[in-house]
């Protein structure tokens, strides 16, 4: 995967170079939305390595699981400690409507009362508006990853160590939040480190760079490919990983 990567890169420096790409606009983006697609890909691969690392399911030794897992988490800005706590507890619970700390579907009536509708309105309310589900569709392959990471939105408040706490308090990020147990709150930390340092090295790429269109390119559109494939296979539509 590393070695695809590497090739993709290159690649897409050689033909940036070419006058052919340099002067035409079609082709220019053809070639860095095509480059996007196909990074996402590999490093989508990266991303399942770590999650399987998570599971420590990479190797039988738990120290080279969770190096390999925090690096390659980390450079796609995916907090890997903080992740494999509650991914491990997903998998405990799995499908456990007061436990799961993944995904769990609100019941008809809390669901009717949040959009001021009667429960018996709701099969016409899915059905009659096609555009609302495709742009939620839209929103949960471009941020639904970064937004489960964030306020673990899809999480009943029953499954968290700490209740009570705001959604912004259900943060992967925080290591005092609701999702964590003080005995985890140092490798909480360091995945926020790791998370930092990858920014502050995009952003240190970016000005050497001297452009955030390059930045785009190179690593936004296929990070946001890899957000793609990461909601497309764990929505609510599938079978989970």
């Amino acid at each position: 995967d590393l070695v695809y990567s590497a090739i993709l890169l290159i690649a897409l420096y050689q033909l940036l170079q070419t006058s052919a790409v340099r002067n035409s606009s079609l082709l220019y983006y053809l070639t860095v939305n095509v480059y996007g697609v196909c990074q996402g890909i590999v490093w989508t691969g990266l991303w399942v390595i770590a999650h399987d690392c998570g599971h420590s399911a990479f190797s039988r030794w738990s120290v080279l699981n969770d190096s390999v897992g925090f690096v390659l988490h980390s450079s796609l800005l995916a907090p890997y400690f903080s992740w494999k706590s509650t991914h491990r507890r997903h998998h405990i619970y799995a499908n456990h409507i007061e436990k799961d700390l993944n995904y769990v579907p609100p019941l008809r009536q809390s669901y009717a009362d949040s959009i001021g509708q009667a429960v018996e309105m709701l099969e016409d309310i899915g059905q009659d508006a096609p555009f609302v589900l495709f742009l939620r569709i839209l929103l949960q392959q471009t941020i639904g990853w970064n937004w489960y990471i964030l306020t673990n939105i899809t999480c009943p408040p029953t499954a968290v160590p700490k209740k009570g706490m705001s959604m912004w308090r259900h943060s992967h990020f925080d290591p005092q939040g609701a999702l964590f147990y003080p005995s985890e709150w140092l490798s909480i930390v360091l995945s926020d480190l790791g998370c930092f340092a990858v920014i502050t090295g995009l952003y240190q790429l970016y000005l050497q760079l001297g452009s955030f269109e390059t930045l785009f390119w190179v690593y936004i559109v296929p990070w946001t490919w890899v957000n793609h494939w990461i909601g497309m296979c764990n929505s609510p539509l599938s079978s989970g990983e």
